[in-house]
């Protein structure tokens, strides 16, 4: 019951800023055409103290490339780019807001951090460029994506470079050699169907 009370207590003034719940628990606000800010708020409950730790990811989602990777894939692609907020934040390190209530007081201070720092770095990532840049990047305490193999090769498709699309799909391949878990066959699937469709894009007028 009080991890329930203590996501309520944040989850009012998000709503309150404009953020919508989204599938998954995940918060959404528009920034642009195409792109949202997104919030998730990942819990720790058995903590040795007890208390409650909330650690709060930020995230921008390019809605263009999230929907043609859940195309492809046939799964639902959420988000384009991650990153805790503590990385966000001057102390550049994890930071877990901890309550043993739901302090109206705490869910205040998360949410002041979360508009400051967590808002207008996502805010500043919203255009295919900077996406691009990002997930190229692959540093540590950047914003970044899991799943940077599937939304990489669609972001440079979709920003019209077909060669860079192409290249980093056959590169992603190349590093699989003989592979033949259940990720790498998903993989080349996807590698198969996303080929075709840079061939017929490419034939479009």
């Amino acid at each position: 019951m009080l991890v329930k009370d203590v996501l309520r207590s944040i989850e009012n003034p998000l709503r309150a800023q404009g953020f919508r719940r989204g599938r998954h628990g995940v918060f959404l606000r528009p920034i642009r055409v195409g792109f949202e800010t997104f919030i998730g708020l990942n819990t720790a409950t058995h903590r040795g103290d007890g208390l409650v730790g909330v650690n709060p990811v930020m995230g921008l989602r390019d809605e263009e490339v999230e929907n043609f990777v859940s195309e492809l894939t046939g799964h639902p692609s959420i988000v384009t780019l991650t990153l805790s907020l503590g990385y966000l934040m001057p102390e550049r390190r994890y930071i877990e807001w901890t309550f043993g209530a739901p302090k109206q007081e705490m869910a205040d201070e998360l949410l002041n951090c979360i508009l400051t720092y967590g808002c207008p770095a996502m805010e500043s990532l919203a255009s295919r460029e900077a996406v691009i840049d990002a997930l190229k990047e692959r540093q540590n305490r950047r914003p970044t994506s899991l799943y940077r193999e599937y939304s990489l090769p669609v972001a440079y498709l979709l920003y019209g470079d077909r060669d860079s699309a192409l290249r980093e799909i056959r590169d992603e391949l190349a590093s699989m050699g003989g592979r033949a878990d259940e990720a790498a066959k998903l993989y080349r699937l996807f590698a198969q169907k996303f080929e075709r469709t840079a061939e017929v894009r490419s034939e479009s007028p």
